[in-house]
């Protein structure tokens, strides 16, 4: 039973580890079409332009977003949410300590998430919140997000005995595995 568990473990480590390949690949793809686009101004072709142009827009974030964010459900408002009983789930890339000083909590682009939560929490219309993130680092180690989180709640002077914070979790696959348990 014990040999399963370090099965697993050593599996989601190695998922962990794709992940962050796939995400610094992608990056160099990136730079790869910046390239083929001033490559293609070098040589005044226009065909290399176009298809350059057409790849990266493809391949970009931007347009991705555009795409799936028609699949997103529309914002309900708070007064149609009427289920107490539950808890508001928050993935992590929310939260971050500052590298200059590390008693500061920093926000990222999703921090939505994070506030959104608190605002069904302080409308009664969930009795408590999970925060599902670790610490992602590979070589550098800094305190798990949702530890981050908890603190942050308690500026806030929000019931602790409310906020429970999974703080094993480096990704999206983790922080459902994680959160499934508690």
């Amino acid at each position: 039973h014990i040999c399963l568990i370090y099965n697993r473990l050593d599996i989601l480590f190695s998922m962990f580890i794709i992940s962050k390949i796939i995400g610094f690949f992608s990056q160099i793809f990136s730079v790869l079409f910046l390239f083929l686009f001033w490559a293609s101004f070098r040589a005044k072709t226009k065909t290399i332009l176009l298809l350059t142009t057409c790849l990266y827009l493809i391949s970009s974030g931007m347009l991705i977003s555009l795409i799936l964010n028609q699949f997103e459900y529309p914002i309900q408002p708070l007064e149609m949410k009427t289920h107490t009983k539950y808890a508001a789930v928050v993935l992590g890339g929310v939260l971050y300590q500052s590298q200059d000083d590390t008693s500061r909590i920093s926000s990222g682009p999703q921090a939505d998430r994070f506030l959104h939560a608190i605002q069904l929490y302080a409308h009664g219309k969930c009795s408590s919140v999970i925060f599902s993130g670790g610490d992602a680092g590979i070589l550098t180690h800094r305190t798990p997000e949702a530890i981050l989180a908890k603190k942050y709640w308690k500026l806030l002077k929000l019931d602790t005995t409310d906020f429970i914070a999974e703080s094993r979790s480096r990704n999206t696959n983790e922080n459902a595995l994680y959160t499934a348990r508690i």
